[in-house]
């Protein structure tokens, strides 16, 4: 699954170098912290949401084109795995709040935990076929996302219903742009698949931003606030 995976662990590096250090300065004053971590939950999802879900809608011209037609059946368990992307960010951002604080006692218990709920997953799930196990590992990662952002609530008082608040937007806003482009493929019907992933990749993308221009969203109002500092 390491396709999908790409874009997440890579915006995962930045935000650990940016991040740690910040909140680690901030430590003893709790609103600080939780406005730093809320913009990083807001901008993160505003890029891993879109690129997610846009894998999701060009996933089959995209393993012919990488792989080769042979490979569609794989199609279904990679928009599985995409799905499950959506929230991998945000356990990485909730576990370095709890690093970056010192609550890594309270880190450790919460990932043991996890893990006990995964290996119940992954017990039922391997009964089943392929995709019965696929959907487990999807379902984990919420599980593991519900369980760190309870813990982070509990600290800085940013919990869980505030994070799902502030995902949102992007989130609706990736699935609107998301149908509006899947639909365009069907109708356009484009053989080409490299010319296919350019199309839709670029209608999704225009839609996206512009749907941010024009509803003046969170993620808009926070761009413009950093331009004007800058």
């Amino acid at each position: 699954n390491s396709l999908e995976q790409i874009p997440v662990y890579s915006l995962s590096m930045v935000i650990s170098q940016v991040l740690f250090p910040t909140l680690a300065k901030e430590q003893q004053d709790v609103g600080k912290v939780c406005a730093h971590v809320q913009k990083v939950v807001v901008m993160s999802t505003a890029v891993i949401f879109p690129l997610m879900i846009c894998l999701v809608v060009i996933a089959e011209p995209l393993i012919v084109f990488l792989y080769s037609a042979k490979w569609l059946p794989s199609v279904v368990y990679f928009r599985i795995l995409c799905v499950a992307g959506l929230v991998n960010i945000l356990i990485h951002i909730n576990r370095s709040v709890l690093m970056a604080l010192g609550k890594s006692k309270l880190l450790f218990a919460v990932q043991v935990t996890a893990i006990l709920i995964g290996f119940i997953f992954i017990a039922v799930a391997i009964r089943y076929d392929a995709l019965i196990f696929v959907g487990s590992l999807a379902a984990y990662s919420f599980v593991n996302w519900t369980l760190v952002a309870i813990a982070t609530g509990r600290i800085i008082g940013y919990r869980l219903w505030h994070q799902i608040r502030d995902i949102g937007t992007s989130l609706l806003l990736a699935l609107i742009a998301g149908v509006a482009s899947y639909m365009l493929m069907h109708v356009m019907n484009i053989e080409s698949s490299i010319l296919s992933l350019i199309v839709n990749t670029a209608v999704f993308a225009t839609a996206y931003i512009i749907m941010h221009l024009l509803f003046r969203t969170s993620v808009y109002r926070i761009l413009k606030n950093s331009l004007k500092k800058s």
